[in-house]
């Protein structure tokens, strides 16, 4: 290297501000220019467009919030530093608010590399390489680091050809040609074979995938990415690849070198990045269309065991083709694909039962979380008002529909190799293809398919016991799953059977002082409760606080979740000094464990306060209420508004509804106790003894305020509510009956309050025998009678 020559290229790494990505895209510019002009020429011409970047960068700087001053710095001689090592997401969504993170020493990566895959043509910058850069960035490398050649090439045809034939694209301006376009350095041979995208959609197939394979070699040579054949370990991220071996030497591959190149190309999906609006708008959506478009015509009619590709293109296909689809809002076409037999097949075939279900799960409940997104934004959208929340709870049946249609066909593929694998002995393939079931059961459950997710558990249970595996571990994870399922349906004998066997496995593996097997006992106390079998519900809860205290390991926020359940049965016995034991018991221990202004002991307040109202001792009531909304309303820092509380739930509503009610203020009450109500209403999977509670409340409301008609109509639907979800008659019920012999006694329709009051006496002499709150029974069965003039009964 000559004197000069060293000369220039110092000359070069100072106009970088010595930041190692910024010389190294230099150097490659340098080289490239190199073979036209010498590298002393090449040297000072990189060097001054360096300098012009600088000066871009300048005047780009209100946009991007830092001072040019700030700039300038970095490019001092002295002080300069090397930059941008181990910041692989500093700039991440840099259009929506760049220099946010502070730093301005990356921008003259972006400037250089923005100007180096910017080839001239006639004077003019054209942007066919950039576009396909930032296509390659969204699409694939902001997911995978790592993409065949043949997928990449793939990707930027199906770009080229949707804005090539005007459909979003940013018109004539961003598709200028670059047929013999010029670097800077008088070579063509490279940028010459890049066509404008309106002179790409005229040439054929074949032209087509060579000039999209010079557009990857230009990239490699300008130093934007890394042509290479290493293969990838796995596509989704967590080991979960892993198809069929292929020869990586024969494979090239793409990937970005740096996590600030990767930076570089979502920033040209922003507004600051120099592309025009059309082609950048909605780009997410767009690109991965004509990336799913491309790729399924290359597919053609093949089959999904053989695309005739190569094995790592077809384990990527395999793998991540759905969720291309998702991210295009291809909704129905990725619906069909995962429902599709062949499909199925086809990724577990390839990928293995564990790694294929794991990403077939993945995929369909992405697909599911975007249709009810879509369903309710569509439902604002059209300015539905109220009628979002039946909309979104549509959107969520349909979405649910879904999952179950694309798990049933994986599920029975799965089960058909279990039953293979008993046939030829293999007990370890068997238990994977159980865990993989598992994890659809799984899936049902978070989704709140529990039918489903009931059928699916049975069935796997069945088969394991049949194996001999009664006792393992995975039949009782999927034995409680089930008695989840069969509660959150009103369906409670069911559930405690079903709780109750998990018991039977967990003391048998677990031994009963383990925190798992007493969380299944209290989830079987739980079943129990709202059978209304309270004694064996009790047995359950003080069998596991027993086990708690003697083990000072345990954690007290589980011990206070049983006293609270514990609490509450006691509460509906009338035994409110017990439950008020109980409520302060939990309240201590989770106090001493989360501290004293956590979210979680809004519960604990809210139960106190519900027994001091019973007991009648309103003042402590309130403070309890008042302590209860004051955790609540820190902890999510709940807006004053009605619609803020709304959307953060229930609980605030409920909690407000209550305190008003202390207060006397009955239509604030009522309004909040009503707003409640629709909440629950509209939350998807809501039990019915939910609804029913809030019912009541809403009708206790009425009757304070002495509007008794509307009392009862609200008091009926609460009533209708209790007694589908049990067959036979609670505590509830009877509560509910009391209440409305108030208001029927008040409208003077005695025959119709002594016909409650009876029914309500004859559950609470059942459940409870003769106790204090009989005895309050009996009291106002005699008030009637009394009204009715029949003063011997």
């Amino acid at each position: 290297m000559t004197e000069k020559t060293a000369e220039a290229a110092a000359s070069v790494v100072r106009r970088c501000g010595r930041h190692p990505l910024a010389v190294r895209a230099a150097g490659q510019w340098c080289r490239l220019k190199k073979a036209a002009v010498g590298m002393d020429t090449a040297a000072e011409e990189v060097g001054e467009e360096v300098e012009k970047c600088w000066e871009r960068a300048a005047a780009s700087a209100a946009t991007w919030g830092w001072s040019a001053n700030s700039q300038q710095q970095h490019r001092g001689v002295g002080g300069a530093r090397e930059r941008g090592r181990g910041s692989h997401h500093h700039y991440a969504g840099a259009g929506a608010g760049a220099g946010e993170g502070g730093g301005a020493e990356n921008i003259i990566v972006y400037e250089i590399l923005g100007r180096v895959l910017s080839p001239l043509m006639g004077g003019k910058e054209t942007s066919v390489i950039k576009l396909c850069f930032a296509a390659l960035a969204r699409v694939f490398t902001s997911w995978v680091p790592c993409i065949p050649l043949d997928l990449a090439m793939a990707l930027w045809e199906g770009v080229l050809l949707a804005e090539g034939e005007g459909g979003d694209g940013g018109g004539d301006n961003e598709r200028d040609s670059v047929n013999g376009a010029d670097i800077g350095d008088g070579s063509v041979s490279t940028a010459s074979a890049l066509q404008e995208a309106e002179s790409f959609v005229r040439m054929s197939a074949k032209q087509r995938r060579g000039q999209i394979r010079l557009i990857a070699e230009a990239m490699s040579s300008l130093g934007a990415v890394q042509l290479s054949a290493k293969r990838s370990d796995s596509w989704d991220g967590d080991g979960g690849g892993g198809g069929a071996d292929a020869d990586a030497a024969t494979e090239k591959f793409l990937e970005m070198h740096h996590g600030i190149v990767q930076e570089y190309g979502e920033f040209l999906c922003t507004k600051q990045g120099g592309l025009a609006e059309g082609l950048i708008r909605d780009c997410e959506r767009r690109w991965n269309g004509a990336f799913v478009t491309s790729f399924l015509s290359l597919k053609g009619g093949r089959g999904w065991d053989d695309l005739g590709m190569s094995a790592d293109c077809q384990d990527y296909a395999l793998n991540m083709i759905a969720s291309h689809m998702i991210r295009a809002e291809m909704y129905a076409e990725a619906r069909d694909l995962l429902t599709d037999d062949e499909f199925a097949k086809g990724r577990l075939a390839l990928l293995g039962c564990e790694a294929g279900t794991r990403r077939h799960v993945r995929d369909s409940e992405e697909l599911c979380r975007r249709m009810r997104a879509s369903a309710s934004a569509a439902a604002d959208a059209n300015g539905m008002g109220g009628a979002s929340g039946s909309a979104a709870a549509g959107g969520g049946i349909e979405s649910r529909k879904t999952l179950a249609q694309s798990y049933a066909k994986f599920s029975a593929i799965i089960g058909a190799e279990v039953q293979r694998n008993q046939g030829a002995n293999d007990a370890e393939s068997s238990l994977t293809a159980c865990h993989a079931l598992d994890r659809i059961g799984l899936s049902f459950v978070r989704n709140k398919c529990w039918r489903e997710a009931i059928g699916l558990y049975e069935a796997t249970v069945k088969f394991l016991k049949s194996a001999g595996h009664d006792d393992s571990e995975l039949v009782a994870v999927m034995l409680f799953s089930v008695g989840t399922a069969y509660f959150e349906l009103d369906e409670y004998e069911s559930s405690f059977k079903a709780y109750g066997n998990c018991v039977k496995v967990r003391e048998k593996t677990l031994g009963e002082n383990n925190a798992t097997f007493l969380r299944t006992l209290h989830r079987m106390g739980d079943a129990l409760a709202e059978s209304w079998k309270l004694e064996p519900a009790l047995q359950c809860y003080d069998k596991a606080i027993l086990a708690m205290r003697l083990n000072p390991s345990m954690e007290r926020k589980m011990m206070g979740n049983v006293l609270m359940s514990k609490g509450r049965v006691k509460l509906k016995r009338g035994e409110l000094q017990e439950a008020k034991q109980c409520g302060e018991e939990s309240l201590r221990g989770k106090r001493a464990e989360l501290g004293s202004s956590h979210e979680a002991l809004c519960r604990e307040y809210a139960f106190l306060s519900d027994v001091c109202v019973e007991s009648g001792d309103l003042e402590e009531a309130k403070r309890h209420l008042d302590e209860a909304i004051r955790l609540m309303k820190r902890s999510r820092a709940v807006a004053a508004t009605a619609a803020a509380e709304t959307a953060e739930g229930g609980d605030i509503l409920l909690f407000k509804g209550s305190r008003h009610r202390l207060n006397g203020e009955y239509d604030d009450c009522l309004m909040y106790y009503s707003k409640a109500l629709e909440y629950v209403k509209s939350a998807q999977g809501c039990r019915k003894g939910e609804v029913a509670d809030m019912s009541h409340l809403v009708a206790v409301a009425h009757m304070m305020k002495g509007d008794d008609v509307a009392a009862i109509k609200c008091f009926e639907d609460s009533l209708r509510s209790r007694r589908t979800r049990s067959r036979k008659s609670d505590l509830d019920v009877a509560r509910t009956l009391f209440d409305m012999t108030l208001c029927h006694e008040r409208l003077e329709n005695y025959d119709k309050a002594l016909k409650c009051i009876d029914e309500s006496l004859s559950i609470r002499k059942h459940q409870l025998g003769d106790c204090e709150m009989t005895m309050l029974t009996l009291t106002e069965m005699g008030t009637v009678h009394t009204s009715m003039k029949e003063y011997e009964k």
